[in-house]
């Protein structure tokens, strides 16, 4: 009777006021539909079995009816997660892992983007008799981490590359458009290599952009001159939480924007931080002064669980975005609060590292995968814990911090050692 009567608390005070009239029927919906109740209810609803390589990208289509995932089997495969079936699978013609594969909306699920480690960014178009037809639209040298789909748009998307640049596609013209190659901060002229790219779903002209240094780049496409007359590669303005301005050591492996134009970005051996507006730090991070960093206020930070993957996105997930999800080498999805970086959620996800976790808008379902080379669709449809996760660790789980805190100590020493030399 007690855990039945602890479980049931979550939902009474959004149901006594809708039934009083307090509420109205969106209200109770956005209320009932994220309650803290129901995150506590998260379990594994389906498992999706038929990869045979890790999984590197998990993407729900406009509807949130179908999955499409790749992975280091270079495979493209499409699921009806709600039967736990593979509808679809093809020959896409990639020879390496599959970084990212994305439905192009408006498009009857019939047009599929893909970027590879072997470079390249294809499209594929399925015909009413299975039939697919696959063309090269673009190449990187060096892998391709993620595409990002203009907001809005069937036509326009921007792929960012390990060679430092970004490419922007529209499907009207033969070829992309490489609009600028991302230079460091640190005076060497050398790019940076791009893991993430997404674009500000409140402005589709603003883009952000991060790689292997620890700022964020935010760019605006309309400072662009069509003629190559300006140059790009300078940002309208940079993202660091102030601690990690001089670290040579943390790098950005996942990016997300809210429907509020908040911006979470995601550390390896680091948290994960918040920035809304006002927490910029300029154009250019090195001439900033003392005092304006001083005055900066600082992001909210999100931890507890470990990164060290050189891509791996992090989500909102909730009807108003209330919540913050992200996979752990630890084998763990963690589920915070948004509001106070309260730590929710700490699910077992399987016998290894999670990599990568993909929410649909506006629901509690999202999706993991990783090294175990699954897909799980998560849905609050479990029991309610009996208390909030953490703090006990297990034996297994402390040799895994100790064998993280290893790595850390020696990928630290190495890339100091590399920039003291060149």
């Amino acid at each position: 009777m007690r855990n039945s009567s602890r479980r049931s608390t979550g939902h009474v005070p959004h149901i006594w006021r809708r039934e009083i009239g307090m509420s109205s029927p969106l209200l109770f919906e956005r209320g009932f539909t994220s309650s803290e109740a129901l995150i506590r209810r998260l379990d594994c609803y389906q498992t999706l079995e038929g990869h045979d390589s890790r999984i590197y990208t998990i993407r729900f289509n406009p509807t949130g009816s179908l999955l499409i995932s790749g992975a280091g089997d270079a495979n493209v495969k499409i699921w009806n997660w709600l039967d736990g079936k593979q509808k679809f699978a093809y020959p896409h013609g990639h020879q390496d892992s599959v970084m990212d594969a994305q439905f192009l909306p408006f498009t009857n699920d019939r047009m599929i983007l893909t970027s590879s480690f072997d470079g390249l960014v294809k499209l594929h178009e399925i015909a009413d008799d299975s039939l697919v037809t696959t063309t090269v639209l673009g190449r990187h040298v060096g892998s391709v981490p993620q595409l990002a789909i203009e907001p809005g748009s069937s036509r326009i998307f921007y792929s960012c590359g390990e060679d430092g640049f970004v490419k922007r596609f529209d499907l009207r013209t033969p070829s992309p458009m490489n609009l600028f190659s991302c230079i460091s901060f640190s005076g060497s002229g050398l790019p940076v290599q791009l893991k993430c790219v997404v674009l500000d779903p409140m402005d589709r002209n603003c883009f952000a952009i991060g790689g292997f240094d620890q700022f964020v780049r935010l760019f605006d496409i309309r400072m662009y001159q069509w003629d190559a007359s300006t140059c790009i590669n300078r940002p309208v303005t940079t993202y660091c939480p102030r601690h990690l301005l001089d670290s040579l050591d943390n790098h950005i492996t996942g990016l997300a924007y809210s429907n509020k134009s908040e911006l979470l970005v995601s550390y390896d051996c680091e948290q994960i931080y918040l920035f809304d507006k006002g927490m910029d730090i300029g154009p250019d991070p090195m001439t900033v002064s003392e005092e304006h960093l001083l005055n900066l206020v600082q992001p909210r930070g999100y931890g507890g669980h470990r990164n060290t993957l050189p891509v791996k996105p992090v989500c909102f997930l909730g009807q108003r975005e209330e919540y913050i999800v992200s996979g752990s080498e630890c084998s763990n999805i963690f589920v915070w609060r948004k509001k106070d970086s309260k730590l929710l959620r700490k699910m077992v996800a399987g016998p290894s590292s999670v990599q990568v976790v993909a929410t649909y808008p506006n629901t509690l379902f999202f999706a993991s995968g990783g090294h175990d080379r699954k897909v799980r669709v998560w849905a609050p449809i479990g029991e309610e814990p009996e208390r909030d996760p953490e703090p006990e660790v297990s034996f297994a789980e402390k040799c895994g911090k100790l064998m993280h805190d290893v790595h850390y100590f020696l990928t630290s020493t190495c890339r100091r050692v590399f920039f003291d030399e060149y």
